[in-house]
């Protein structure tokens, strides 16, 4: 019993964001999300960096208390994956894709831009004005909607939202052998049908 009790506090505290230097997102350069191997964020960021991309990888700092010691962790928003940016006189993606812990880049053979304003404001909300000491998921569902189930054992299943739980979960009602049987859900795994 105090071990669950344990845990439940340990999750709590991992909420809270360390402040973090603001980040600028040079709106010059033209933007495109890479996907590293695994655990090669870092590898591929300094690899693109010595190259002489301007890469960001956005990732955060959390206080953890374990075992009563509190702790600050490195945490990476997107896992897997880095901003690059690259000159528009210059879009050359060999030098990329060649790049020490680079996977591939989103969207070949025709890599797909993204506008440095929709990155500056994901920045903001980790390091800028807008921060906030708590991220929270934003949860799209209501109650009563349609899902279709992405992930886990219940994969392909169809769902109806019971209740949106205070701890960032969705409870689902899954038809199971004709009968409607309460699941719950991490947001991520569901998809609006």
């Amino acid at each position: 019993m105090k071990q669950n009790q344990r845990r439940r506090r340990q999750r709590k505290a991992r909420l809270t964001v360390v402040p973090q230097e603001r980040r600028i997102i040079d709106p010059n350069l033209s933007w495109f999300i890479v996907r590293t191997t695994p655990r090669g964020e870092n590898r591929a960021r300094t690899a693109l960096h010595l190259k002489g991309f301007d890469t960001w990888l956005p990732r955060f700092h959390e206080k953890v208390v374990r075992r009563g010691a509190v702790r600050i962790c490195e945490r990476y928003l997107f896992v897997r994956y880095i901003f690059v940016g690259i000159d528009p006189a210059k879009l050359d993606f060999g030098f990329v894709t060649e790049a020490d812990g680079v996977y591939r880049i989103l969207g070949e053979p025709e890599p797909i831009r993204i506008s440095s304003g929709l990155i500056q404001k994901i920045a903001d909300r980790l390091t800028g004005p807008d921060a906030r000491s708590v991220i929270k998921p934003e949860i799209a569902f209501e109650i009563g909607q349609l899902v279709k189930v992405e992930d886990g054992p219940f994969r392909s299943f169809m769902a109806h939202i019971l209740e949106i739980m205070g701890n960032g979960r969705v409870r689902a009602g899954v038809n199971i052998f004709g009968r409607v049987t309460p699941v719950e859900f991490d947001p991520t795994e569901l998809l609006a049908a």
